[in-house]
């Protein structure tokens, strides 16, 4: 589950440059989107469920009821009957999101607490506007389910953590992919840098052990900070959750209870280093360094750790590249308890999208052993999708920034 993957990133400019439209990815995609044509594999069908409103950013499948919640930027989710496509409204924030919602300001990732059933806690990462004296920043924020309204009403708000100022800050690479793992609490955040190219991150956030931007943290799941942390004693307040670091714009991740796999992705642009920068898949790795802003992609240095997966953007892929896009978004496992109802190749892949800026986005299959794409791809055509969930029967379900949720089945 997602984290969300929430939540999800800018594109500046998606039918100007590559290197412009590979910045971030999907909050508030500039231009016109490409026309649908969704092309799936032999045997399967492309179903569309729903369509939730204007800037789709994340969902979350809740794994005990197979509840499907869905958040749009501006600041709502809703609830979606998977058979029905009915949509009800189950919580609006949209007084406490900025009103502009510009670039990745908002709503930027949902997910259900594992013991949801039990507690009905739904973790929700947003930018809370300027109000009551406080200035615009980005939190997580812990809210829980009404069985009696059917909603998570606005004023069972519980903070989990919040982030410094937003005030001098602009609205790019915030991340905030968020997903469960061991018990705790892991948050994935972008390096806050703008779209400018050079320098990536020319503050170096995602480098410094002094800084929650660019990183991988690790929480309690009431937001507190672990005493296990490997930074906890060296570093001081929100720098202590710091997990690993040298991340660019971090927006899902998914995790793989059966082998502890915690995959996320990153969206990639032009390092330091280097005129080429590339998309990763990369797995979780207690004081590991992705690299970022001076690396993107494999490097031939081991302090740092090399993505799972990586490929170039349009101007830079090779004829033969089984991948090539803009910024990947969404990521999802195929496995554990799911009931498998794809074919046996498909058992325990990782499902990851990309959003495809001018162009159509598509879902490829990734053998979790070899790390090699499956092909032909699974899914082409599609429209700047941001997010991929499994429900609890195993279709994959892709939620377009355009708001429209999909499926696809076998």
């Amino acid at each position: 589950m997602q984290l969300s993957l929430m939540t999800v990133a800018v594109l500046l400019a998606c039918l100007a440059l590559a290197e412009q439209s590979a910045e971030g990815h999907a909050g508030h995609l500039g231009g016109t989107p490409p026309a649908w044509d969704p092309q799936v594999l032999s045997g399967f069908t492309f179903d569309q469920v729903a369509d939730i409103g204007s800037a789709g950013t994340d969902m979350e499948i809740v794994p005990s009821s197979g509840r499907l919640f869905a958040a749009d930027q501006s600041g709502y989710v809703v609830s979606v009957g998977h058979a029905t496509g009915d949509k009800l409204r189950v919580l609006d924030i949209t007084s406490l999101t900025p009103g502009d919602t510009n670039g990745e300001r908002g709503l930027h990732s949902i997910l259900a607490h594992p013991n949801f059933a039990e507690n009905g806690w739904l973790y929700v990462a947003y930018t809370r506007r300027t109000m009551d004296g406080v200035a615009i920043h980005n939190r997580i924020s812990r809210f829980t389910w009404d069985a009696g309204s059917q909603t998570f009403p606005k004023s069972s708000e519980v903070l989990v953590r919040k982030y410094p100022s937003l005030a001098d800050e602009g609205a790019n690479h915030y991340g905030f992919g968020m997903a469960f793992a061991g018990g705790k609490l892991f948050v994935f955040t972008g390096d806050h840098s703008e779209p400018a190219i050079p320098p990536p991150d020319s503050a170096q956030r995602a480098q410094s052990l002094d800084s929650q931007y660019g990183k991988i943290l690790r929480y309690n799941p009431d937001g507190s900070i672990p005493t296990t942390n490997p930074y906890y004693q060296t570093r001081k307040v929100g720098a202590r959750a710091i997990w690993a670091r040298g991340l660019r714009n971090p927006t899902h991740a998914d995790f793989q209870p059966e082998t502890g796999r915690l995959w996320f992705t990153d969206t990639g642009n032009k390092p330091l280093s280097d005129s080429v920068g590339y998309e990763e898949v990369d797995g979780t790795a207690k004081t590991a360094n992705y690299g970022w802003p001076w690396y993107s992609g494999p490097v031939e240095d081991s302090a740092f750790k090399d993505p799972l997966l990586w490929y170039a953007h349009p101007a830079d892929s090779p004829p033969d590249s089984s991948l090539s896009g803009c910024a990947v978004t969404g990521g999802a496992f195929y496995s554990g308890s799911l009931a498998k109802s794809y074919p046996e190749r498909f058992h325990n892949d990782f499902f990851v999208t990309d959003v495809g800026c001018g162009d159509n986005s598509w879902i490829a299959a990734v053998d979790t052993d070899t790390k090699s794409v499956e092909v032909p791809l699974f899914a082409d055509g599609l429209v700047w999708t941001v997010d991929l969930e499994f429900d609890r029967h195993g279709r994959l379900y892709a939620l377009s920034h355009t708001g429209q949720i999909s499926r696809i089945l076998y």
